[in-house]
């Protein structure tokens, strides 16, 4: 059975996992940040909203994976209730295929990447917004924290309560997986940057729970070492020229991972995402080899190619 815990004033976390957050608008009405993964969890969800007397007037998503928007179909029909997301999000929401099609190289995706762990049930949002917004009532601060995924949002209430999502990993998320899933490690990077200067009397992880502000900074930073390390292993792995299958599946190895195709799909991602960083950091270099496209160190030009190439370098006229 869900419970609800305060963290701080009309602040609340559910005991969902991954984390949902319930600020109370009123005492009888509240709204909710994230919903869950899917319709049982908003099935009890409003079970527990129904016991303690409060209407669900709207839904802030951080974002747009399934384990965070996945009970927003359900909740909305039940309760007609707002949701409010980043334009990003809005539309992974309300067609939830585009999600999957990004995974599957753009194309339709197969049918082991639409099942209800990826795909939510589409939900429509009735705002999206990218800045501070009011709903119910109240006034909500945005941190734009992209990384783990584009439009990723940090939503903070009037409690001074930092909804963090995915934004950030708890310690025993870390522990568990070397291979953090994430879209633009160097964005993530930078939102952990914002997090810790972020006025915040407390952190809610999605997948860690409550911080309090004495915890905030060492975390953070366990979590940009995660990171680093990660990019640091896939360069590694990369040292010779080597495709996107054979590269992921040389990771998945060295980690110690066996996965399901939804899994390995999301991981692929992850460590596209990482070659793009090192790319532009210049450690790695996108070729074709015949008809593969691989990726490996930077071809550097021989020293007499490069001399040879400074003298033919034309001269303007005298």
């Amino acid at each position: 059975m869900i419970r609800s815990k305060r963290v701080r004033g009309s602040t609340y976390v559910l005991t969902t996992k991954p984390t949902v957050g319930l600020f109370l608008t009123t005492e009888a009405e509240g709204v909710l940040i994230d919903s869950g993964g899917g319709d049982a969890t908003a099935g009890e969800i409003l079970e527990l909203l129904t016991r303690e007397g409060i209407t669900l007037r709207g839904i802030v998503n951080t974002h747009s994976h399934a384990d965070h928007c996945g009970g927003n179909a359900a909740l909305q029909a039940a309760t007609g209730c707002a949701i409010v997301a980043s334009p990003i999000a809005a539309a992974w929401m309300e067609y939830p295929l585009l999600l999957a099609m990004t995974l599957s190289g753009g194309g339709h995706p197969p049918a082991a990447l639409q099942g209800r762990q990826l795909l939510p049930r589409p939900s429509r949002a009735s705002a999206v917004v990218s800045g501070d917004f009011d709903l119910a009532g109240y006034h909500f601060s945005v941190l734009p924290t992209p990384g783990h995924l584009p439009g990723h949002l940090a939503i903070g209430t009037e409690d001074e309560v930092l909804f963090c999502g995915d934004a950030a990993f708890g310690e025993s998320t870390l522990r568990r997986h070397r291979l953090m899933l994430m879209s633009e490690p160097e964005r993530f990077v930078e939102s952990l940057d914002a997090l810790a200067s972020a006025p915040a009397a407390a952190l809610v992880l999605g997948h860690g729970g409550v911080l309090s502000s004495s915890a905030v900074h060492p975390l953070l930073e366990q979590n940009r070492q995660a990171v680093l390390a990660a990019s640091a292993l896939i360069a590694r792995c990369a040292t010779h020229p080597i495709d996107l299958e054979e590269l992921t599946a040389l990771v998945l190895k060295e980690l110690q991972v066996r996965c399901g195709i939804g899994q390995y799909a999301l991981f692929r991602a992850t460590i596209s995402g990482h070659l793009r960083w090192l790319e532009e950091q210049g450690i790695i270099a996108f070729s074709m080899v015949g008809t593969r496209l691989v990726v490996g160190p930077p071809m550097r030009a021989a020293p007499a190619a490069a001399a040879s190439a400074r003298t033919s370098v034309p001269q303007p006229p005298s």
